[in-house]
């Protein structure tokens, strides 16, 4: 589901606009965090970079983020 998200989010801008992850933290592999920017016409993009969090927990047999 965050991968059909992020796709049809890149699908819907330029391609001259790219999403680049700086950095990941894979240490728990039940977590992750991830540090972004947005790239324009490959040169960073003023107030575009992000810190993002997320946590997979298991509910009702199912795997949620």
């Amino acid at each position: 589901e965050i991968l059909q998200s992020f796709k049809k989010f890149t699908d819907s801008t330029s391609i001259d606009l790219q999403f680049v992850i700086d950095d990941l933290s894979t240490e728990d592999s039940s977590a992750v965090g991830v540090t972004s920017h947005l790239d324009w016409r490959k040169r960073p993009f003023p107030f575009s970079k992000g810190c993002s969090f997320y946590r997979l927990e298991v509910v009702n047999k199912k795997r949620q983020i």
